[in-house]
């Protein structure tokens, strides 16, 4: 159940291929929410020292509603809203808005009809504009600086605030 992984490579052939795998994935990570929102994971035990002691599961109850915000002299970690249901997308350097929910608070999008909505996004023109998304590979501080001053204009703080509130 840990929620550090690596997924093996994969080949895909066609961007129908691409949409359906992130639409598998995005259910599957939505499934697993419900179950940390539910309380509902088993609780980890050790497996070497002191065999059997369970584990703090803490880390999985902020695994889908924290974020680092970066800061000059040190990061914060901020608890956002846990019952948030949208992903962000990055696709060709642009960053998109996926609502799981966004005809009825009680169902969510199938996965066909996410792969439909993955297909649009991998099908949409790059757009000519600088990739924001970049920034946060800078140091900590530099990122802490440059999110201040993004923001600074109301629709760059509205899109950080999509960013760091989403699933």
């Amino acid at each position: 159940v840990s929620p550090g992984m690596v997924f093996p490579p994969r080949v895909f052939r066609s961007n129908s291929d691409i949409a359906r795998y992130a639409a598998r994935l995005v259910t599957l990570a939505a499934h697993h929410k419900d179950k940390v929102d539910r309380q509902a994971l088993p609780v980890e035990r050790a497996a070497s020292r002191e065999k059997g002691q369970p584990l703090c599961m803490s880390q999985y109850y902020r695994l889908f509603s924290s974020y680092r915000q970066p800061g000059l002299q040190q990061d914060t970690l901020i608890s956002t809203n846990p019952t948030t249901e949208h992903v962000i997308v990055a696709c060709s350097n642009q960053l998109y808005a996926l609502y799981l929910r966004p005809n009825s608070p009680s169902e969510r999008l199938s996965e066909d009809e996410l792969a439909s909505q993955f297909a649009y996004i991998l099908s949409s023109p790059a757009a000519r504009v600088p990739p924001v998304g970049i920034l946060t590979s800078q140091r900590r501080d530099h990122w802490a600086e440059s999110r201040d001053i993004l923001r600074r204009d109301d629709q760059n703080r509205q899109n950080l605030e999509l960013i760091e509130n989403c699933m």
